[in-house]
């Protein structure tokens, strides 16, 4: 089966992802963890994930309070949001990235309802840490 030149970037990309987490000084694994770490768990690459999502940028910018893992909330500027297919159906989802999942040291906003889809996306890293310590 012939690799394509996307999926070949994916996989080079996922591995500069696992170095930096686990060797630089700046990485988002604990440093006490770092030993034990094993890299990322992400699903197979699909064409159908293949895209690049189309950022929208609100043309009236609101504030929207989010609140945090950790119990504390912080306002938000609602800038943008990307806007793309998967099976089908039009999706969006508000622009942001959360760092909390790699570490207790970092708090997340927690996922608004307008980044909840109705789709399951099997694409990307999964849940960290993923499958370690299942049955």
């Amino acid at each position: 089966m012939e690799i394509s030149e996307w999926e070949r970037d994916l996989e080079r990309e996922r591995g500069r992802k696992g170095a930096f987490f686990a060797q630089h000084w700046q990485s988002l694994i604990p440093p006490q963890d770092r030993p034990r770490f094993k890299g990322l768990e992400y699903y197979p690459p699909h064409p159908s994930y293949s895209f690049e999502p189309e950022l929208h940028e609100h043309p009236e910018k609101q504030v929207a309070g989010m609140a945090y893992t950790k119990g504390n909330e912080q306002d938000f500027l609602r800038w943008a949001e990307f806007r793309f297919k998967i099976g089908g159906e039009e999706q969006a989802i508000e622009a942001y990235n959360p760092w909390c999942v790699y570490s207790e040291a970092h708090t997340c906003p927690f996922v608004p309802i307008e980044n909840w889809l109705e789709v399951p996306i099997l694409a990307g890293e999964e849940n960290y840490p993923s499958k370690r310590g299942r049955a």
